[in-house]
């Protein structure tokens, strides 16, 4: 048998009933994630979204951003995942990609900048870069704003990669 032989596609029906080993469900998740998401997989990717396995959560997080609009109904578990934290880091390690999923699915969402606004303080770079990079997508005189002052408190502790990203970022809205 070759071993580049293509994997069929990852159905509904298969995230309906993913595997009980959380290294087979990843590698589900993540197929899925490398598809084209349709609607219908969305109430099995809000389970996923509550997985114990983080992987599962990241990749669940993916297709939902890939949906856009059409997941909003995802919006509270996706708030959720991105403020569970995950022992022993005590920081939310789904942040990331629950943030700007949902930054995709409804950039208007009072609650998405709640959510920014109480992991800003976080001295990580992926939970920065990330909040900068939804607050450019909410693009709201509000997140804005946020994105600025998000912007000015971190620069002077950021190495020259990082001021770089962020600079960018305030180019793009306007603010540099």
């Amino acid at each position: 048998m070759a071993t580049n032989q293509k994997k069929p596609a990852v159905t509904v029906h298969d995230l309906a009933s993913p595997p009980k080993d959380k290294t087979a469900r990843f590698f589900l998740f993540e197929r899925y994630s490398k598809q084209k998401p349709t609607p219908e997989a969305i109430p099995f990717l809000r389970c996923a979204l509550a997985d114990p396995y983080l992987a599962v959560v990241q990749c669940a997080a993916h297709s939902l951003r890939k949906l856009g609009p059409v997941a909003r109904e995802a919006m509270p578990d996706l708030l959720e995942a991105a403020a569970r934290i995950e022992s022993p880091c005590t920081m939310p390690q789904a942040y990331p990609e629950c943030v700007e999923a949902m930054a995709a699915i409804d950039p208007k969402n009072d609650e998405l900048l709640t959510v920014i606004k109480n992991f800003v303080g976080s001295d990580n770079w992926i939970l920065i870069s990330a909040s900068l990079r939804a607050t450019k997508t909410i693009g709201t005189p509000e997140a804005k704003d946020l994105l600025h002052r998000i912007a000015g408190f971190w620069m002077p502790e950021l190495n020259k990669m990082q001021r770089r990203v962020v600079e960018q970022l305030l180019a793009d809205v306007g603010e540099a």
